[in-house]
This record gives structure tokens, sequence and C-alpha cells, in this order.
């Protein structure tokens, strides 16, 4: 099987409510979705996305721009992909949009394996575990303590029970007087960092 174009489309997704990471407000996501199309008919799919816009046409030209790498490539050849798209962004940095750019056409190349063989990509992998512990990334720093409170009571209603939370480490009975609704709610430690810099 023989990959035969790349194309991108851009999906804007507002988001209904905006909010705060404690860096920015997020008023948007924006997504560059990935398309691999195959001899054989198949289509892989990656995507990769920016906050309200931001470099969205950057990233898409970047995706594009890794057109002369994949096309052509035999997907049992595909791992090449990888070393080869490092290589040609180098003089670029191998972070950020490059490797935004990379992964949703990588992402694109592993969705194409699984649908090649009819079975989801963690079993190409070899799995080791049937189910995966998942979380909600919500409860966001510029929440007031009663929306916070009412935003955790919907998410337990609706079964979550594990939240990683973007609250104001400074204010730690705002932070574990809504936490203490989930089983487990992670706050991250760089969060945290930031905060305390600002």
């Amino acid at each position: 099987m023989k990959i035969t174009r790349l194309r991108t489309r851009v999906a804007h997704l507002p988001v209904a409510k905006p909010f705060s990471t404690g860096r920015y407000d997020v008023k948007s996501i924006d997504c560059v979705c990935v398309f691999l199309e195959t001899d054989e008919g198949l289509v892989g799919e990656g995507m990769c996305y920016v906050t309200n816009g931001r470099r969205l046409k950057v990233l898409r030209e970047m995706v594009a721009s890794l057109d002369h790498l994949v096309v052509g490539l035999h997907l049992g050849q595909s791992g090449s992909f990888v070393l080869n798209a490092f290589n040609d962004v180098r003089a670029f940095g191998r972070q950020g949009i490059s490797a935004l750019a990379i992964s949703a056409v990588e992402e694109a190349l592993w969705d194409l394996r699984g649908k090649l063989f009819g079975v989801n990509v963690a079993h190409i992998l070899g799995a080791c575990r049937t189910t995966v512990p998942s979380y909600v990334n919500s409860l966001w720093l510029s929440a007031t303590i009663d929306e916070l409170h009412k935003e955790a009571e919907g998410l337990v209603r609706q079964g979550f029970v594990r939240s990683r939370c973007m609250l104001d480490c400074r204010i730690p009975a705002k932070t574990w007087s809504v936490s203490g609704r989930f089983e487990r709610c992670w706050v991250p430690i760089s969060h945290c960092w930031l905060m305390q810099r600002n």
C-alpha cells in the first residue's frame, strides 16, 4: 500500500464558555485535520491543534510542507517518515510547530495501519491492558468557587471520577473543596510553578 496524497482541512471548534489556563484565555480549539490517501482506497486520519486560531496557518503550512516525505511512501516503510521529517525540519527546530506537524502525519500513518489490519492501533503495538483509566480536563482557573462546584457535580453525574484541574494553587481551599468530589484530581506541578512566578 502506497501513500498517494496528503491533504488537510481546518476545523474551528468554538468553546461554549471561554476559560483561562492561567496563561491565556481559550475561546476556540482550531485543528488541522490530516488525511493520507492511498492507492488502495484507505484514508489515514490524524490531527494537531492550536488555541484561538493562533498560528493555525503556519501549522497547516508546516503539515503541507511534509508532503514530499510521505507521498509515494509504502506503508510498510512508514517508520522512515519520522526520521526523515525530523532531519528535514532541523533548521527550524524539532520542537513546537515542527513536532506538532510531524506527529499529525505520523498519527495518520498509524491510523492507516490500524485500518489495514482492521484492529485498534493498541493491538498492533501490543496492548498490555484492556482498559485505561481516563480523566476529564476541567475545573479551570477562571471559574468562581460556585461555578467550580457546579461543574464538578455535573462531571460526577456524567460518570467522571478523575479530573485534571487547572486551578489556582495559591488558593488551596478552592482546589481541595472541589477536588474532593473526585476519586483522583491532578493539579499539574508546572501550573503551580507558573502561578507562583506570576
